[in-house]
């Protein structure tokens, strides 16, 4: 039942739509675009250069530019992206799996990667949490989105968990506005208007806006993404490769030259003497005429500044160098080796904990919408990442193994420690440990039941 007084009057949500969140959207939509460019590395060709550039050789200058395109800021994202999975929730309590299972109904652990991508290319995310049915099933529906897919206001306002309204532009073009209580659904006044009206109303029943807001954000509120931090840095290495194809193209070669030619020749005649110079082996002229060669220009310095470039992208992103130039490794001991990958670690350990309160957040609240009331009121969570740093496994067996004998910490308690074993392995690892126990655990238990 939706009550008159928690539903906006037509003309209030047409204009919320049309004055305000619209032209949000809009903006969104642009950098979300722009924000794609630089992540392909196709960033407009530059004018001055341009202009400098003769005509004939234009559509070949284009070119270059195209194939000088580098997507380094897509693998400075992907790095961490790779290392950040979501495995598990831990609550301190009985009720993890539970908790867990939305994420695993929806698809989240393999749907997951999209989400960070977003936060880390365009500065924020959006989880959006509904009723709905899966698998015949009444459940949390949970739906990352990007900011061209959803724009929100009123969040982080007075504290405030959830934004107070939230518009999503569904694939078919129609517009939904999300508050606390209902869904406004909104169609074109007409084809020659950008301008919305109200469609259909529906309750949710929720009590709050239902989207949680992932982000890097300042203490300004501002979203910052990888592409604003380090989109110049990896324009110049662009740059340099460009400066690369160009000399590669127009100047990596000998120009044989002929001074004191007669100044009276026609242009045909010239022309003759041109294709003469060009693929003769043996030249000969009259009287006062010299022949020599110009060398071709040297790549050296440009091949040395690309990756001066490369190498400062990877310092201010801390991404590990060896990831942007192919990985190009030597002689690195273990100790060298870890060291390497420790502004690494922390860059993803830091996105991690980014994540961790959204990620709570959206668990929360897709069990509010499952009716676990009680779930929902559990601030004691924690996720479970995934350990996906390469090690061998030699070395983490002998680690664990001596942190089990020497530390006397219970071996099952080290079991999520060892590096690709799912959490919902060791959970087999468990129950098949308690049905079969050993010769050790027997008699422990048989003393105690003697006593």
């Amino acid at each position: 039942m939706i009550l008159e007084s928690d539903v906006m009057s037509p003309d209030v949500a047409a204009s919320l739509v049309n004055e305000k969140l619209l032209p949000l959207a809009e903006r969104d939509r642009m950098r979300v675009a722009e924000a794609d460019k630089a992540l392909k590395g196709n960033q407009a060709f530059n004018e001055g250069l341009a202009r400098a550039i003769k005509d004939e050789h234009k559509n070949e200058a284009k070119f270059l530019k195209k194939i000088a395109a580098t997507p380094l800021l897509e693998l400075v994202i992907s790095v961490v992206v790779q290392q950040t999975v979501a495995e598990g929730v831990s609550t301190g309590g009985e009720h993890a799996p539970q908790m867990w299972k939305p994420w695993e109904a929806n698809g989240l652990r393999s749907r997951q990667h999209a989400l960070y991508h977003a936060i880390l290319a365009y500065g924020k995310s959006y989880m959006m949490v509904t009723p709905g049915v899966i698998g015949n099933e009444a459940r949390a529906v949970m739906v990352p989105l990007s900011p061209a897919q959803l724009v929100t206001v009123g969040t982080g306002e007075d504290g405030a968990e959830y934004p107070a309204y939230a518009l999503r532009t569904m694939p078919d073009g129609t517009l939904r506005l999300y508050d606390a209580n209902n869904v406004y659904t909104f169609h074109k006044e007409n084809t020659y208007t950008d301008k919305v009206k109200l469609a259909s109303v529906q309750q949710h029943g929720l009590g709050v806006c239902p989207v949680v807001t992932y982000g890097d954000f300042d203490i300004h509120g501002n979203a910052i993404s990888e592409i604003d931090r380090y989109e110049l840095v990896a324009r110049r290495f662009e740059k340099s490769v460009l400066d690369r194809l160009m000399v590669q193209q127009w100047n990596s070669w000998r120009v044989k030259t002929a001074t004191g030619l007669d100044e009276t020749l026609t242009d045909d005649e010239r022309a003759k003497i041109k294709l003469h110079l060009a693929h003769s082996d043996i030249l000969t002229g009259s009287e006062g005429v010299q022949f020599g060669t110009l060398p071709e220009t040297q790549m050296d310095g440009l091949l040395r500044a690309a990756e001066a470039d490369r190498d400062m992208l990877a310092a201010v992103s801390q991404t590990p160098v060896w990831a942007l130039n192919g990985g190009q490794m030597t002689n690195l001991s273990a100790e060298a080796l870890a060291e390497s990958r420790s502004m690494s670690r922390l860059k993803v350990q830091a996105f991690q904990r980014l994540n961790n309160r959204g990620h709570c957040h959206a668990l929360r609240l897709a069990s509010h919408v499952e009716g676990r009331y009680e779930d929902a009121a559990n601030y004691d969570l924690q996720i479970i990442w995934d350990d996906v740093e390469a090690r061998s496994m030699s070395q983490m067996a002998d680690a664990l193994g001596k942190i089990a004998t020497q530390l006397r910490v219970p071996a099952e308690k080290l079991w999520e420690l060892i590096p690709g074993v799912s959490r919902s392995t060791v959970q087999e690892w468990q129950a098949y440990a308690e049905q079969h126990p050993d010769a050790d655990t027997m008699l422990a238990q048989s003393l105690t039941a003697v006593q």
